[in-house]
């Protein structure tokens, strides 16, 4: 996916439940022999870990769907295999469920990819309304308003 959009397009969106999730890689020993890990050690599936996390999640207070809202949620920077980079992942708790969200841009806080994903639902709804709006005013006839002429006398 990387190499069709390249390195300069981010990507936000839900985590699957049992995808695995890997450390960051260590550093590059001085006198190492061969080449650095590319991942780290293995952490987990999402589910294991938002079990795992759910203690340390803190509340963040945002604006989601047009209403302040408190989310309960935590982050960590990982690696995913599929697009062998690391990328910031949130766990956000609500009642007995959670979600897992990831985003390859890693300077986002959690807030702002909280906002983020919550506007993509937005999109859709607006996008609904429209396509009505296009289909209403495609029944309508169209009543034909003749223009005026102008005259231009040199």
């Amino acid at each position: 996916m990387r190499k069709t959009v390249g390195q300069h397009c981010h990507m936000l969106s839900r985590l699957r439940v049992n995808t695995t999730l890997f450390a960051l890689p260590p550093e590059h020993q001085k006198h190492q022999l061969g080449r650095s890990r590319k991942y780290g050690d293995k952490m987990g599936s999402a589910t294991t870990l938002a079990n795992e996390f759910h203690g340390r999640a803190t509340t963040f207070s945002i604006n989601l769907y047009g209403k302040q809202r408190n989310v309960l949620a935590f982050d960590n920077i990982m690696m995913l295999k599929t697009l062998k980079c690391a990328v910031r992942v949130v766990w956000i708790y609500r009642r007995s469920q959670w979600v897992a969200l990831f985003t390859t841009d890693l300077d986002l806080t959690v807030a702002q990819i909280i906002g983020y994903y919550g506007a993509r639902w937005r999109i859709k709804a607006g996008s609904k309304r429209s396509s009505r709006k296009s289909v209403a005013q495609k029944a309508k006839p169209e009543i034909a308003v003749p223009l005026p002429t102008i005259s231009i006398s040199a």
